[in-house]
């Protein structure tokens, strides 16, 4: 598990498919579509080479990450 503190990252692209899974707190998915919200139990899927930026809620996050 990775924790995201309630801060933004840098805006960034992975070379692959990205699978997140939210185990506590709030994730946010900023990508040019906008801001997209995970709360616990939730998953999202970023597909390669988009440019997104990651950031946690108030009270940071935890989350799961596979990459393929």
């Amino acid at each position: 598990a990775r924790e995201v503190q309630p801060e933004r990252s840098e805006t960034h692209t992975h070379d692959k498919i990205s699978f997140v899974y939210v185990v506590e707190g709030e994730f946010i998915l900023n990508t040019a579509k906008g801001a997209a919200r995970h709360l616990p139990g939730e998953t999202c899927l970023l597909a390669a080479n988009v440019e997104h930026a990651e950031e946690a809620g108030a009270n940071g996050a935890t989350i799961l990450v596979a990459r393929k």
